[in-house]
């Protein structure tokens, strides 16, 4: 496998990779069934990042599973999701929709975003801030 693969609970060295780590081979299967998967990016006690399973979303919703889904003893600082629809009359490459922002805000966390045409984004919270995470 590459230095980028779907293995949740693996660890890494910053929040932003775990995420793209969590995306980057999610993205295709996503696009390809038409509907968003989501998850939790979590940090552990020795301060590197994993990642929960994928949940199977719909065409346009997801629910990451929240914090609750992180194993015991971590602490969740994001959420990640895929937009996998490239239906014209849907947002695909919105930067995040209300539903996003406010799930991130409810948690305080961050959210990671993955558009079908390839865009790694985030959602910084408690900033607000947009923008798109490194790729390597």
């Amino acid at each position: 496998m590459g230095p980028y693969s779907l293995e949740p609970n693996e660890r890494y060295m910053s929040q932003d990779s775990a995420a793209f780590a969590a995306l980057f081979d999610l993205l295709p299967r996503s696009i390809k069934e038409q509907i968003e998967y989501g998850g939790m990016i979590y940090r552990n006690n020795d301060n590197s990042y994993s990642y929960t399973p994928p949940i199977k979303g719909e065409y346009d919703t997801v629910d990451p599973g929240g914090p609750a889904t992180c194993p015991a003893d971590t602490k969740a600082v994001a959420y990640y999701h895929t937009h996998g629809s490239t239906d014209r009359d849907y947002l695909f490459e919105e930067w995040f929709g209300l539903r996003d922002r406010q799930y991130a805000r409810n948690y305080g966390i961050d959210g990671y975003l993955a558009t079908p045409t390839g865009a790694f984004k985030i959602f910084g919270f408690p900033t607000r801030t947009l923008g798109r995470i490194p790729t390597r």
